[in-house]
């Protein structure tokens, strides 16, 4: 697992800072507004995502340990992050405000622009220690796992 967050981490910094700087190009060619890597706000949201971009995909390893199946792990992750917002709009409004702003699909964006919207749910700080504890738990049911049934 720490070889997969150690790998992730640059790849995902120079991608993040790669997409950024696309973006710029494209909407200056529109004559849009812009920003620079200067500015404070998206200097904040590129490290930000930078530095959490190494969280799902040791979630992955972590359950494809569990699950003994990429696929299932794949499949899985995927509908722990988007199912949640897809459902929230069927079920009543506490679901979105207690249950959903807690899962790992949505701290990140709570983490990385909060500060630029209203929309979140949770403050940034209980957002990264929900964000450590899902990947915490995540690492020690692998860890278990693996240790019971394989070791």
């Amino acid at each position: 697992m720490a070889v997969v967050a150690a790998f992730t981490l640059p790849v995902a910094s120079i991608a993040t800072a790669g997409m950024f700087l696309a973006a710029q190009m494209v909407l200056r060619a529109y004559g849009l507004d812009t920003a620079s890597l200067a500015d404070t706000d998206a200097l904040r949201a590129i490290v930000v995502s930078s530095v959490l971009a190494p969280v799902f995909p040791v979630i992955a390893v972590a359950l494809g340990v569990i699950l003994r199946s990429t696929a299932a792990a794949i499949v899985t992750l995927l509908a722990f992050i988007f199912a949640p917002g897809i459902v929230r709009a069927f079920l009543p409004s506490w679901w979105p405000e207690n249950v959903v702003a807690y899962l790992p699909g949505s701290a990140p964006d709570s983490i990385a622009i909060s500060h630029l919207t209203t929309e979140t749910e949770i403050r940034p700080g209980v957002a990264a220690v929900v964000l450590v504890g899902w990947l915490a738990a995540f690492i020690a049911a692998g860890y278990a796992v693996f240790a019971k049934r394989d070791a």
